[in-house]
């Protein structure tokens, strides 16, 4: 699972050479068109970059914007290369890739799922009376004036959270349920969708028990 590497073995399966001939020098070709050397030179920089931040050191405005810069490079020659395949118009969909909760939870959804929807069990108890938040994470290649954001507390739509990444709640009497559900949808602006009305949507399940009583 790539979310569990480290950027120095990120790197090296990049940058090696019989790797990145046969797998992705045809994809990356815009951003580093001296190849595999050039795309290590500016990759290690944003390794520093992050490592500086991760350590909660400071930047200069000067490394700040290479590394907008170099990763936007990097992601619009993937963009170009799908688009160069024809393949830029196969669910080129917003979606949400990453969620977390104020439990701890954190949940990220799959790149390809045949699901109409991502389903998450929660492990912990959670009782009437209690407070919860839970945030979602869009995939960044996608501007926030691209899609509406809607979500849904036991398929009630929460308006005053439209277009929110964050939605948060504290459960009363009327949300005691053996199985309740929170669900983030998330709509382009597109007029045709990958699942009919909606691009992406997950779904938080769990229980929320009666009061604990005080004796």
């Amino acid at each position: 699972v790539v979310d569990t590497l480290f950027m120095d073995d990120i790197i090296y399966l990049l940058c090696r050479e019989d790797f990145y001939q046969e797998l992705f020098a045809e994809t990356l070709t815009q951003a580093y068109p001296n190849g595999q050397n050039e795309a290590h030179v500016f990759l290690d920089r944003i390794k520093q970059i992050r490592n500086a931040l991760s350590h909660a050191n400071a930047i200069s405005i000067h490394q700040a914007e290479q590394v907008i810069c170099y990763t936007h490079d990097f992601i619009e020659s993937v963009k170009e290369y799908y688009v160069k395949k024809g393949m830029e118009q196969v669910w080129n969909v917003p979606r949400i890739i990453k969620i977390t909760d104020s439990l701890g939870n954190t949940f990220y959804n799959s790149t390809d799922t045949h699901a109409q929807m991502s389903i998450f069990k929660l492990k912990q108890n959670i009782y009437c009376g209690e407070f919860y938040s839970v945030n979602i994470e869009v995939d960044s290649t996608f501007s926030e004036t691209e899609y509406d954001i809607i979500w849904l507390n036991q398929n009630a739509i929460q308006t005053m959270f439209t277009n929110k990444k964050t939605y948060f709640t504290t459960f009363d009497e009327s949300d005691v349920s053996q199985v309740h559900t929170i669900k983030c949808t998330v709509t382009s602006h597109k007029n045709w969708h990958k699942y009919k009305y909606y691009d992406c949507r997950i779904c938080l399940m769990f229980s929320v028990f009666p009061p604990i009583s005080t004796l």
